[in-house]
């Protein structure tokens, strides 16, 4: 959940418990779309339980918000554009518009990054990962590679195949974007490969990153390598 919304909660401006939506549609999810000139597009969407709210009250909590961060972070440029309510589906919607993704990381207190393979790794970034193919199919798992699977996630894990993170390091056109948050991801490319097995794909350029059991408790959660050329 982003860092605007608890902030609003907390300050009683919406009366209804939130809740992240849990859409596996792309136009229902909270995203994040990496453009090519660096800008990070984010499309906030929260599910409430009562439609009790103020539209005026939300966009000045998040200018608020915006304000207060800029002015402590004079280089981050952070834009806010429309938002909205949907009373019959109870969803609402914010969109942002951040310089970098350093800009979106400071400001929700997250980790992001999106560069290419190559700068990544010089920035200290290992890919010491296990990495999985989205555009094939995996062999059928002995026993020993099912418990093994088991053992890293609890979520309902899809039948991509392995892939060598050799193979990702050594390509010079591979670019990547690496994020604790599990929210939908876009890129400008296609995506060719994914460290979280249980990432959907919602599209050629878009894949979603369902809530792992550490992002629900509060621990923290691990990275998620997102490569694409």
């Amino acid at each position: 959940m982003k860092k605007i919304f608890i902030t609003l909660a907390l300050a009683g401006v919406m009366t209804g418990m939130l809740c992240a939506c849990s859409s596996s549609a792309s136009a229902d999810v909270t995203s994040i779309e990496v453009s090519k000139d660096g800008e990070i597009n984010n499309i906030i969407k929260e599910e409430f339980t009562e439609d009790y709210y103020s539209e005026d009250d939300l966009k000045s909590f998040i200018d608020e918000q915006v304000e207060t961060y800029t002015s402590e972070h004079e280089s981050a440029k952070i834009d806010v554009g429309s938002i909205s309510y949907d009373e019959e589906s109870g969803i609402l919607t914010a969109k942002l518009t951040f310089g970098s993704y350093e800009d979106y990381a400071g400001f929700n207190s997250v980790t992001l990054y999106a560069a290419s393979v190559i700068q990544a790794m010089a920035d200290g970034y290992s890919f010491d990962e296990d990495f999985y193919d989205i555009n094939s199919v995996a062999e059928a798992e002995t026993e020993a590679d099912s418990s093994a699977s088991d053992s890293l996630s609890t979520q309902e894990e899809t039948n991509y195949a392995s892939v060598d993170a050799d193979t990702i390091k050594s390509d010079s056109d591979l670019k990547v974007v690496i994020t604790n948050e599990r929210l939908a991801v876009k890129v400008k490319g296609d995506i060719l490969y994914v460290s979280d097995p249980t990432a959907k794909v919602l599209d050629d350029d878009m894949v979603e990153l369902p809530d792992s059991e550490a992002y629900e408790t509060g621990a923290e959660t691990p990275l998620v390598y997102i490569v694409y050329k």
